[in-house]
Protein backbone atom coordinates (compact mmCIF):
# COMPACT_ATOMS: atom_id res chain seq x y z
CA UNK A 1 0.00 0.00 0.00
CA UNK A 2 2.87 2.36 0.80
CA UNK A 3 4.22 2.08 -2.54
CA UNK A 4 0.90 3.12 -4.30
CA UNK A 5 0.61 5.97 -2.13
CA UNK A 6 4.53 7.03 -2.78
CA UNK A 7 3.93 6.17 -7.06
CA UNK A 8 0.76 8.33 -6.24
CA UNK A 9 2.24 11.46 -4.74
CA UNK A 10 5.16 10.90 -7.37
CA UNK A 11 2.67 10.92 -10.36
CA UNK A 12 0.76 14.09 -9.16
CA UNK A 13 4.04 16.16 -8.95
CA UNK A 14 5.32 14.94 -12.42
CA UNK A 15 1.74 16.05 -13.80
CA UNK A 16 1.61 19.34 -11.46
CA UNK A 17 5.62 20.37 -12.62
CA UNK A 18 5.05 19.32 -16.31
CA UNK A 19 1.67 21.80 -16.34
CA UNK A 20 3.54 24.92 -14.83
CA UNK A 21 6.14 23.96 -17.01
CA UNK A 22 4.56 23.78 -20.01
CA UNK A 23 2.75 27.44 -19.35
CA UNK A 24 3.08 29.91 -22.69
CA UNK A 25 3.47 33.48 -23.49
CA UNK A 26 2.51 34.21 -27.26
CA UNK A 27 2.82 37.81 -28.80
CA UNK A 28 0.47 39.93 -30.81
CA UNK A 29 0.89 41.30 -33.24
CA UNK A 30 3.94 39.14 -33.46
CA UNK A 31 2.93 35.74 -33.52
CA UNK A 32 -1.06 36.63 -33.94
CA UNK A 33 -2.22 39.33 -35.65
CA UNK A 34 -5.44 39.70 -33.52
CA UNK A 35 -5.90 39.40 -29.88
CA UNK A 36 -9.22 37.27 -30.54
CA UNK A 37 -6.69 34.48 -32.43
CA UNK A 38 -3.82 34.85 -29.88
CA UNK A 39 -6.57 33.55 -27.15
CA UNK A 40 -8.09 30.57 -29.37
CA UNK A 41 -4.18 29.47 -28.98
CA UNK A 42 -3.72 29.27 -25.42
CA UNK A 43 -4.66 27.33 -22.41
CA UNK A 44 -5.62 27.65 -18.81
CA UNK A 45 -2.42 29.11 -17.04
CA UNK A 46 -0.96 31.21 -20.61
CA UNK A 47 -0.36 34.30 -21.48
CA UNK A 48 -1.36 36.20 -24.20
CA UNK A 49 1.06 39.66 -24.31
CA UNK A 50 0.13 42.65 -26.85
CA UNK A 51 2.34 45.03 -28.10
CA UNK A 52 0.77 48.97 -28.81
CA UNK A 53 -0.97 49.76 -30.97
CA UNK A 54 -4.95 50.03 -31.39
CA UNK A 55 -6.71 46.43 -31.72
CA UNK A 56 -10.31 47.01 -33.33
CA UNK A 57 -12.28 43.67 -31.82
CA UNK A 58 -14.05 42.57 -29.36
CA UNK A 59 -12.66 40.15 -26.93
CA UNK A 60 -13.54 37.00 -25.14
CA UNK A 61 -10.90 36.23 -22.15
CA UNK A 62 -10.52 32.68 -21.80
CA UNK A 63 -10.34 31.00 -18.15
CA UNK A 64 -7.03 31.11 -16.60
CA UNK A 65 -5.35 33.20 -19.03
CA UNK A 66 -3.34 36.13 -18.41
CA UNK A 67 -3.89 39.08 -21.20
CA UNK A 68 -1.04 41.42 -20.51
CA UNK A 69 -0.42 44.79 -22.48
CA UNK A 70 2.77 46.10 -22.98
CA UNK A 71 1.54 49.64 -21.95
CA UNK A 72 -1.58 51.20 -20.75
CA UNK A 73 -1.79 54.21 -22.28
CA UNK A 74 -0.68 52.81 -25.65
CA UNK A 75 -1.69 49.18 -26.14
CA UNK A 76 -5.75 49.93 -27.04
CA UNK A 77 -8.77 47.99 -27.53
CA UNK A 78 -11.30 49.44 -29.20
CA UNK A 79 -14.65 47.84 -29.23
CA UNK A 80 -16.27 49.24 -31.99
CA UNK A 81 -20.03 49.92 -30.11
CA UNK A 82 -20.72 46.18 -30.92
CA UNK A 83 -20.46 44.58 -27.95
CA UNK A 84 -18.73 44.64 -24.99
CA UNK A 85 -15.18 45.24 -25.74
CA UNK A 86 -14.01 42.78 -23.38
CA UNK A 87 -16.34 40.03 -22.11
CA UNK A 88 -14.94 37.85 -18.73
CA UNK A 89 -14.05 35.00 -17.74
CA UNK A 90 -13.50 32.83 -14.61
CA UNK A 91 -9.51 33.13 -13.10
CA UNK A 92 -8.44 35.59 -16.26
CA UNK A 93 -6.73 38.62 -15.74
CA UNK A 94 -6.41 41.20 -17.94
CA UNK A 95 -4.09 44.26 -17.42
CA UNK A 96 -2.18 46.83 -19.04
CA UNK A 97 -4.96 48.25 -21.99
CA UNK A 98 -6.76 51.21 -22.61
CA UNK A 99 -10.35 50.01 -22.68
CA UNK A 100 -12.94 51.74 -25.10
CA UNK A 101 -15.69 52.33 -27.62
CA UNK A 102 -17.47 49.39 -26.07
CA UNK A 103 -21.39 49.13 -25.50
CA UNK A 104 -19.53 48.34 -21.50
CA UNK A 105 -15.88 48.61 -21.38
CA UNK A 106 -15.90 45.34 -19.18
CA UNK A 107 -18.52 42.73 -19.39
CA UNK A 108 -18.31 40.50 -15.98
CA UNK A 109 -21.35 37.60 -16.11
CA UNK A 110 -21.19 35.59 -13.23
CA UNK A 111 -17.49 35.18 -13.06
CA UNK A 112 -14.20 35.86 -11.10
CA UNK A 113 -12.11 37.69 -13.23
CA UNK A 114 -8.50 40.43 -12.07
CA UNK A 115 -8.61 43.68 -13.67
CA UNK A 116 -6.17 45.90 -12.51
CA UNK A 117 -4.08 48.53 -13.97
CA UNK A 118 -6.35 49.06 -17.23
CA UNK A 119 -7.53 52.56 -18.78
CA UNK A 120 -11.34 52.70 -19.12
CA UNK A 121 -13.04 54.80 -21.13
CA UNK A 122 -15.57 56.73 -23.52
CA UNK A 123 -17.61 53.40 -23.50
CA UNK A 124 -21.48 53.82 -23.96
CA UNK A 125 -22.55 51.96 -21.38
CA UNK A 126 -20.74 51.28 -17.98
CA UNK A 127 -16.56 50.82 -17.90
CA UNK A 128 -17.15 47.79 -16.29
CA UNK A 129 -20.64 45.88 -15.85
CA UNK A 130 -20.13 43.09 -13.20
CA UNK A 131 -23.44 40.86 -12.75
CA UNK A 132 -24.03 38.04 -9.91
CA UNK A 133 -19.99 38.50 -10.27
CA UNK A 134 -17.04 38.75 -7.76
CA UNK A 135 -14.43 40.52 -10.37
CA UNK A 136 -11.31 41.90 -8.46
CA UNK A 137 -10.94 45.18 -9.57
CA UNK A 138 -7.82 47.20 -8.75
CA UNK A 139 -5.34 50.56 -9.43
CA UNK A 140 -7.48 51.00 -12.56
CA UNK A 141 -8.38 54.72 -14.41
CA UNK A 142 -12.52 54.60 -15.26
CA UNK A 143 -13.21 58.08 -16.84
CA UNK A 144 -15.87 59.12 -19.51
CA UNK A 145 -17.97 56.22 -19.62
CA UNK A 146 -21.79 57.42 -20.71
CA UNK A 147 -23.01 55.35 -17.54
CA UNK A 148 -21.33 54.19 -14.17
CA UNK A 149 -17.95 53.61 -13.43
CA UNK A 150 -18.30 50.77 -12.05
CA UNK A 151 -21.90 49.33 -12.04
CA UNK A 152 -22.27 45.77 -9.76
CA UNK A 153 -25.72 44.16 -9.64
CA UNK A 154 -26.68 40.97 -7.45
CA UNK A 155 -22.38 41.12 -6.28
CA UNK A 156 -21.72 39.07 -3.27
CA UNK A 157 -17.88 40.16 -2.98
CA UNK A 158 -16.91 37.77 0.35
CA UNK A 159 -13.49 39.01 0.56
CA UNK A 160 -12.85 40.29 -2.99
CA UNK A 161 -12.91 44.10 -2.49
CA UNK A 162 -12.65 47.29 -5.78
CA UNK A 163 -9.64 48.95 -4.72
CA UNK A 164 -7.31 52.13 -5.37
CA UNK A 165 -9.09 52.55 -8.54
CA UNK A 166 -9.79 56.59 -9.59
CA UNK A 167 -12.87 56.80 -11.31
CA UNK A 168 -13.89 60.06 -12.58
CA UNK A 169 -16.39 62.29 -14.95
CA UNK A 170 -18.62 59.29 -15.29
CA UNK A 171 -22.40 60.22 -16.82
CA UNK A 172 -24.16 58.43 -13.52
CA UNK A 173 -22.31 57.43 -10.91
CA UNK A 174 -18.92 56.68 -10.09
CA UNK A 175 -19.89 53.09 -8.37
CA UNK A 176 -23.55 51.68 -8.39
CA UNK A 177 -24.20 48.77 -6.87
CA UNK A 178 -27.98 47.54 -7.46
CA UNK A 179 -29.43 44.29 -6.17
CA UNK A 180 -28.87 42.34 -3.08
CA UNK A 181 -25.39 41.03 -1.99
CA UNK A 182 -22.59 42.62 -0.34
CA UNK A 183 -19.96 45.11 -2.08
CA UNK A 184 -16.47 46.18 -0.43
CA UNK A 185 -15.04 49.50 -1.95
CA UNK A 186 -11.93 50.85 -0.11
CA UNK A 187 -9.03 53.25 -0.98
CA UNK A 188 -10.51 54.29 -4.31
CA UNK A 189 -11.23 58.26 -5.65
CA UNK A 190 -14.44 59.11 -7.29
CA UNK A 191 -14.55 62.53 -8.88
CA UNK A 192 -16.47 64.47 -11.11
CA UNK A 193 -19.27 61.92 -11.31
CA UNK A 194 -22.33 63.79 -12.61
CA UNK A 195 -24.75 61.71 -10.08
CA UNK A 196 -23.22 60.07 -7.37
CA UNK A 197 -19.76 59.47 -6.30
CA UNK A 198 -21.32 55.44 -4.76
CA UNK A 199 -24.98 54.32 -5.18
CA UNK A 200 -25.98 52.02 -3.18
CA UNK A 201 -29.22 49.73 -3.32
CA UNK A 202 -31.68 49.57 -0.66
CA UNK A 203 -30.92 45.46 -0.37
CA UNK A 204 -27.27 45.95 -0.80
CA UNK A 205 -24.73 45.53 2.25
CA UNK A 206 -21.99 47.99 1.85
CA UNK A 207 -18.68 48.11 3.52
CA UNK A 208 -17.08 51.42 2.35
CA UNK A 209 -13.63 52.32 3.89
CA UNK A 210 -10.83 55.12 3.43
CA UNK A 211 -12.35 56.48 -0.29
CA UNK A 212 -11.96 59.99 -1.23
CA UNK A 213 -15.31 60.93 -2.73
CA UNK A 214 -15.20 64.60 -4.07
CA UNK A 215 -16.84 66.89 -5.85
CA UNK A 216 -19.32 64.37 -7.36
CA UNK A 217 -22.80 66.14 -7.88
CA UNK A 218 -24.00 64.03 -4.24
CA UNK A 219 -21.31 61.95 -2.48
CA UNK A 220 -23.17 58.93 -1.83
CA UNK A 221 -26.98 57.89 -1.23
CA UNK A 222 -28.75 56.90 2.19
CA UNK A 223 -28.37 53.61 1.85
CA UNK A 224 -24.40 53.81 1.43
CA UNK A 225 -22.66 52.55 4.69
CA UNK A 226 -20.00 55.10 4.59
CA UNK A 227 -17.78 54.83 7.47
CA UNK A 228 -15.51 57.85 8.90
CA UNK A 229 -12.54 56.99 7.25
CA UNK A 230 -13.19 58.29 3.98
CA UNK A 231 -12.69 61.67 3.21
CA UNK A 232 -13.53 64.60 0.89
CA UNK A 233 -10.57 66.40 -0.69
CA UNK A 234 -8.76 67.42 -3.89
CA UNK A 235 -6.65 64.26 -4.50
CA UNK A 236 -4.01 66.85 -6.61
CA UNK A 237 -3.98 64.60 -9.28
CA UNK A 238 -0.63 65.12 -11.61
CA UNK A 239 -3.19 66.78 -14.50
CA UNK A 240 -6.97 66.92 -14.09
CA UNK A 241 -7.54 69.10 -17.92
CA UNK A 242 -10.39 68.31 -19.72
CA UNK A 243 -8.06 67.10 -22.85
CA UNK A 244 -5.21 65.65 -20.29
CA UNK A 245 -5.83 63.36 -17.81
CA UNK A 246 -2.77 61.82 -15.56
CA UNK A 247 -4.60 59.96 -12.47
CA UNK A 248 -1.44 59.67 -10.74
CA UNK A 249 -0.91 62.11 -7.50
CA UNK A 250 1.41 64.58 -7.08
CA UNK A 251 4.27 64.66 -4.29
CA UNK A 252 2.44 66.19 -1.39
CA UNK A 253 -1.12 64.88 -2.00
CA UNK A 254 -3.39 63.90 0.60
CA UNK A 255 -3.60 60.64 -0.94
CA UNK A 256 -0.34 59.34 -0.09
CA UNK A 257 -0.41 56.93 2.51
CA UNK A 258 -3.61 57.89 3.67
CA UNK A 259 -5.97 54.64 2.38
CA UNK A 260 -6.45 51.55 4.57
CA UNK A 261 -2.95 49.68 5.80
CA UNK A 262 -1.60 53.06 4.95
CA UNK A 263 -1.02 52.55 1.23
CA UNK A 264 -2.38 55.74 -1.25
CA UNK A 265 -6.14 56.32 -1.86
CA UNK A 266 -6.45 56.09 -5.80
CA UNK A 267 -3.33 54.72 -7.90
CA UNK A 268 -0.91 52.74 -5.89
CA UNK A 269 2.74 51.36 -6.98
CA UNK A 270 3.13 49.27 -3.45
CA UNK A 271 5.66 52.45 -2.56
CA UNK A 272 4.71 53.89 0.40
CA UNK A 273 5.50 57.91 0.70
CA UNK A 274 4.59 60.76 3.04
CA UNK A 275 1.84 62.13 2.73
CA UNK A 276 1.37 66.53 3.04
CA UNK A 277 0.40 67.97 6.37
CA UNK A 278 -2.63 67.69 7.27
CA UNK A 279 -4.60 71.21 6.93
CA UNK A 280 -7.69 72.59 7.92
CA UNK A 281 -9.62 72.58 4.56
CA UNK A 282 -9.24 68.53 5.13
CA UNK A 283 -12.36 67.04 5.52
CA UNK A 284 -14.34 63.72 6.40
CA UNK A 285 -17.45 62.26 4.18
CA UNK A 286 -20.64 62.89 6.19
CA UNK A 287 -24.13 61.85 5.26
CA UNK A 288 -25.62 64.24 2.61
CA UNK A 289 -27.74 66.88 3.70
CA UNK A 290 -31.63 67.63 2.29
CA UNK A 291 -29.96 68.49 -1.30
CA UNK A 292 -27.40 65.60 -1.19
CA UNK A 293 -24.52 67.91 -3.35
CA UNK A 294 -21.19 67.56 -2.33
CA UNK A 295 -20.07 71.05 -4.11
CA UNK A 296 -20.31 71.92 -7.98
CA UNK A 297 -19.25 69.28 -10.33
CA UNK A 298 -16.24 69.54 -12.43
CA UNK A 299 -16.75 70.57 -16.04
CA UNK A 300 -17.31 67.72 -17.86
CA UNK A 301 -14.80 67.30 -21.32
CA UNK A 302 -15.96 68.37 -24.36
CA UNK A 303 -14.36 65.79 -26.38
CA UNK A 304 -15.92 63.12 -23.70
CA UNK A 305 -18.13 60.42 -24.14
CA UNK A 306 -20.33 60.76 -21.56
CA UNK A 307 -23.16 63.01 -23.58
CA UNK A 308 -24.48 66.19 -22.03
CA UNK A 309 -25.13 66.60 -18.62
CA UNK A 310 -28.71 65.75 -17.19
CA UNK A 311 -30.36 68.68 -16.13
CA UNK A 312 -29.95 68.42 -11.92
CA UNK A 313 -34.16 69.90 -11.26
CA UNK A 314 -35.06 66.36 -13.45
CA UNK A 315 -33.71 63.40 -12.40
CA UNK A 316 -34.57 60.42 -12.89
CA UNK A 317 -36.25 58.45 -9.19
CA UNK A 318 -32.61 55.84 -8.61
Amino acid sequence: MKHFVSLGVALGAVVFSSSTALAKTVVVPTQYPTIREALRQVEFGDTVFVRPGVYKENVKLTQGIILAGEDRNTTIIDGGRSGPTVLGEAQAEIYGFTIRNGIDGILCENTTPKIHDNIIRDNHGSGIGAYISQPHIKNNVIFGNRWSGIMMYGVNAQNVWVENNVILRNGYSGISALGTGTVNLRNNIMVGNHEYGVFIDKEMQSNIRSNNIWHNYYPFNSFAKVERSNKSMDPVFRSYSPYSLNADVQDGSPMLSAGESEVNIGLWDGVRRAPAPTSSSSSSVTEPSGSGSAGAATSEPSSGATGKSKSKSSKKSK
